[in-house]
């Protein structure tokens, strides 16, 4: 059997379990639900350099030329959805004060996918499409 961390507590704990043996928090929307891969929230938030990529180019067009500043609406982009992930899990009684900074998005995604027990798809998505962004593909 594989361990997972306690959506309460982060504590690690068996991936059967319906609730911490160290904090009693229950258990029932851990990694066995999603199949360790996330939720929708944590894909979203994966794709976000598409979105900040694509709504940089709307604004650009909008203003008429590329502005150095654009890249601000890609990190607003990211520091929001991370900012509503953290919130929600918090409202599922997660501690959340393991993760990281929500200014560090892959920093934030690789904390979330080990708290939860999920696998890093998402947060490697973020780092492969950050990078692409940022070389122009």
């Amino acid at each position: 059997m594989s361990m997972v961390f306690c959506r309460g507590c982060g504590k690690p704990l068996d991936e059967t379990a319906a609730a911490c043996p160290q904090c009693g928090a229950t258990q029932s929307n851990n990694s066995q639900s999603s199949g360790g891969w996330g939720n929708g929230m944590a894909w979203v938030i994966a794709c976000a350099p598409i979105i900040g990529a694509l709504a940089e180019g709307i604004i650009g067009e909008i203003i008429g030329h590329g502005e150095s500043f654009l890249f601000l609406v890609s990190l607003g982009i990211n520091i929001f959805l991370c900012s509503a992930d953290e919130k929600s899990l918090k409202k599922k009684d997660v501690d959340t004060s393991q993760l990281g900074s929500v200014f560090l998005v892959p920093v934030y995604l690789f904390q979330r996918a080990k708290l939860l027990g999920d696998k890093p798809g998402y947060a490697i998505l973020w780092c492969i499409l950050f990078l692409a962004q940022m070389a122009g593909i």
